[in-house]
């Protein structure tokens, strides 16, 4: 299995380095001082910066941090925003490829998160390319990405470098 220190790092070099990730450490290019959200529950953690929350999402009640949500901090809009989904929600909110508009096409890739096999599929407007949003799925945990206009690729933001920094706390369940 992958380290989490590797995983980070190939996540970053598929991603063709966030601005600003060339400084730093191997294991945390530009998340030191950024805020560590841990769920034991569940078993995971990830982190985001300055500037931006996170807060469980759900049905009222059950609201335990299988789903969790990251924005930006005093941002109205509904965009962008990172959803991210562990265990059972992860299942439950993944969205076909055959779901879009006919305005909209699905660009698929396959990546390596946590020694697993991920699979990353944009949805983008056909006209202009933008993407509108995107899921990064692997067993036990889904990203789903909604973008805010004029985005090309979810790769070059911090947005990506947020979901670098996700990691199981003990080796996910078969």
């Amino acid at each position: 299995m992958m380290s989490q220190a590797r995983l980070s790092l190939v996540l970053l070099l598929l991603s063709g380095c966030a601005p600003g990730c060339g400084h730093g450490s191997a294991e945390e290019p530009t998340t030191a001082g950024w805020q560590v959200y841990r769920n034991e529950q569940h078993g995971y953690e990830i982190r985001y910066p300055d500037g931006y929350e996170l807060w469980p999402t759900g049905p009222k009640g059950r609201r335990d941090g299988a789903s969790v949500r990251i924005a930006l901090k005093e941002h109205a809009a509904p965009a962008p925003v990172l959803d991210v989904h562990v265990g059972a929600a992860a299942a439950k909110y993944g969205l076909p490829e055959d779901e879009g508009s006919s305005d909209m096409e699905a660009v698929a890739d396959e990546i390596e998160i946590n020694g697993l096999a991920a699979r990353v599929v944009s949805w983008r407007w056909k006209e202009n390319q933008e993407i509108v949003f995107v899921d990064v799925s692997a067993p036990e945990v889904l990203f789903q990405f909604h973008a805010a206009p004029g985005l090309s690729s979810m790769r070059d933001t911090v947005w990506w470098e947020i979901v670098s920094t996700f990691r199981f706390l003990k080796e996910p369940r078969d």
